[in-house]
């Protein structure tokens, strides 16, 4: 991982903590967590895109490309 994409780790988790300080118990903290999470996968998914580009970077199917702007 590069060295803004562990910081981005890191300050994932501070916004974890400071979450738990402004959302109730229960239910609304494992969605909180399961978002919070999901963002931490995709920043450290970069380093095995990095590491394995045709694996992860396959050119769109036909029927996707087109403008995705």
């Amino acid at each position: 991982m590069t060295d803004a994409e562990i910081r981005a780790v890191q300050l994932l988790g501070e916004a974890w903590n400071a979450v738990l300080d402004c959302v109730p118990d229960g239910q609304s903290q494992r969605e909180a967590c399961a978002a919070i999470h999901q963002v931490q996968h995709l920043v450290m998914a970069q380093s095995a895109i990095r590491a394995n580009p045709d694996l992860f970077r396959s050119p769109l199917p036909s029927t996707l490309k087109g403008d995705l702007s």
